[in-house]
């Protein structure tokens, strides 16, 4: 009954604590724990939390000066002064600040810290995979978004009888009109190129 196969675990992969607490980016401890997913707003939310609600944390090297900041967190074993905002803190913004942080130097300094970390903790597989599967692109003036894509790691033979891949489409259908009602889009993967070529040809 699951869209994503594997074995499934209740809530979020727990973190490299070092790594999110000095930089606010986020990966799994272990590297076998995935979500499944690949989706720039989960970045983004991460990239909030730290660079904008907590920007006054950032960069402060004691715990007296990070203490007295409001809504800081200094933690003894990393040495590291971070927000008490988390991802889970997020709950949009409006349009204008939104794509103005998606332009902003900020955030792709973020994503190239993100990168970098990955590589440093040998997850090199990741920003290739990132890169191909998630991402934003704004207009040339960087007032609006053009297209935005994300990504799932669903497990699913690649030939299937017509009915099971129509089943399939329609499941994925379903899990997008459910979950994102209003953003338009569609849905694609190689399956489907299958599905489609047997429609056409008992049709």
């Amino acid at each position: 009954s699951c869209l994503i196969r594997g074995r499934g675990l209740a809530g979020q992969c727990p973190a490299k604590d070092n790594v999110l607490k000095t930089t606010g980016v986020y990966l799994p401890d272990d590297v076998l724990c995935e979500s499944g997913r690949y989706c720039f707003m989960e970045d983004f939310a991460r990239f909030w939390a730290y660079h904008v609600v907590g920007a006054a944390c950032v960069g402060k090297t004691s715990s007296g000066t990070c203490g007295s900041t409001a809504g800081c967190i200094w933690d003894t074993v990393v040495g590291a002064c971070y927000s008490n905002s988390t991802d889970d803190d997020y709950a949009g913004l409006p349009a204008n600040e939104f794509i103005a942080l998606l332009g902003s130097f900020e955030w792709e300094a973020y994503k190239e810290n993100r990168e970098e970390a990955l590589q440093a903790n040998g997850r090199s597989f990741a920003v290739t995979e990132e890169r191909q599967m998630t991402g934003v692109r704004l207009n040339a003036a960087k007032t609006a978004i053009s297209f935005a894509w994300v990504s799932y790691n669903a497990t699913y033979p690649r030939e299937n009888s017509l009915e099971e891949a129509n089943e399939w489409h329609q499941r994925w259908e379903s899990f997008h009109h459910e979950f994102a009602p209003s953003i338009g889009g569609i849905q694609t993967t190689e399956m489907y190129l299958f599905m489609i070529t047997q429609r056409e040809m008992v049709t």
